[in-house]
């Protein structure tokens, strides 16, 4: 999740479930609104090649202890 903090200001939150019992927790903090592609692609990227099969992106980053 993106959640903005300040004018071009944003925080990212991973490791959520979307059946509500596990939260978002912070993976980056003020990250400027033109890094934010950049703090991404390489979580993206590390998902698609170290997932398990069928394994959601927030049960990946939890597994892995992002954020």
């Amino acid at each position: 999740g993106l959640v903005g903090r300040a004018a071009g200001s944003y925080t990212i939150l991973v490791g959520g479930r979307l059946l509500g019992d596990r939260l978002n927790v912070v993976y980056k903090d003020r990250v400027p609104l033109e890094s934010v592609v950049d703090e991404l692609l390489p979580l993206l990227v590390r998902y698609q090649r170290e997932r398990t099969p069928g394994e959601a992106r927030g049960d990946f980053c939890h597994r892995q202890g992002l954020g």
